[in-house]
């Protein structure tokens, strides 16, 4: 039997708690949460009974890696094993407030009603890796925007409102009588800037003039990429120009926003191809002691 880990994250930016399960074999009985509980299964199998009985039986769904539960606050749900070898999950707790607050942004409606789950099992959901991203951003307690603007996207697919949200954005950020082209260079010219610093969405949508839902459309339509990935590919960018003139990849990651040099090198080599060390290397002059990482 694998050694059983609980560890759990709370971001205040988001307010959000992360809890991250492995090996767990406990069965956790009938019960309820105050806020949203998305769980997605990494490894394993669990019965889980959710909701009100219906002719005399309860609703139970069997679990497997790749599956997704959405409960809605004060749900009943129970949750035992299928096998002895324990099971690997995460969770995100949203509380009530904070998902509708994220839902009035996303629709840019004051008086969207709270989002209601009806489909609780969503089996081999492609949101998984989506999920999965923004519950380890939260875990390592990474200080960028693309916590946010992940959860932004994420409630997006949840309202199933998806085209029909979107398209205003787009539409804006395609006309330029609309006033979007001014604004948005003046974000990427922010972010450009600012690249060496912690970034925070409210800040962008600060700079643009539009709530943080819309900026996001809109950038992404206009440039397509997401404002997080143009920082990111500006970063990368300044890191390139550190290596070239000689500066080790730690000194490059901390001059250009990385936090460290672990997360640079992940960066770096999913763009470009190379680890950090491997494109310095390209510069050096030959005979030169070349110790890469």
């Amino acid at each position: 039997m694998r050694q059983e880990e609980r560890l759990v994250r709370y971001d205040p930016g988001l307010q959000i708690e992360a809890y991250r399960f492995r090996g767990v074999v406990q069965p956790f009985p009938n019960h309820f949460h105050e806020g949203y509980m998305v769980i997605f299964l990494d490894r394993g199998r669990r019965r889980l009974t959710c909701g009100q009985e219906t002719a005399g039986h309860p609703r139970q769904y069997d679990l497997a890696a790749g599956d997704l539960v959405l409960l809605n606050p004060k749900e009943p749900h129970g949750c035992e094993p299928v096998s002895a070898d324990g099971f690997d999950f995460r969770t995100l707790s949203i509380p009530e407030e904070v998902m509708t607050r994220a839902v009035r942004e996303v629709t840019g409606d004051p008086a969207s009603p709270p989002l209601r789950f009806d489909t609780l099992v969503d089996y081999r959901s492609e949101l998984v890796p989506l999920l999965r991203e923004l519950h380890q951003l939260i875990l390592k307690e990474d200080r960028d925007f693309r916590k946010e603007e992940l959860f932004l996207l994420l409630v997006e697919r949840w309202l199933d409102k998806g085209p029909a949200v979107s398209s205003a954005g787009e539409e804006m950020a395609k006309s330029d009588n609309m006033g979007w082209e001014e604004p948005l260079e003046k974000v990427c010219a922010y972010l450009e800037e600012r690249y060496a610093e912690p970034v925070a969405l409210e800040e962008l949508s600060a700079v643009a003039g539009f709530n943080k839902y819309a900026l996001i459309r809109a950038f992404t339509s206009r440039k397509g990429i997401t404002p997080y990935a143009y920082l990111t590919a500006v970063r990368v960018g300044e890191v390139k120009k550190q290596l070239e003139r000689g500066a080790s990849p730690l000194e490059a990651a901390l001059a250009s926003g990385f936090a460290d040099q672990s997360h640079l090198s992940k960066v770096f080599k999913r763009l470009i191809g190379l680890t950090p060390g491997q494109y310095r290397a390209i510069f050096r002059q030959p005979g030169e002691a070349r110790h890469e990482g």
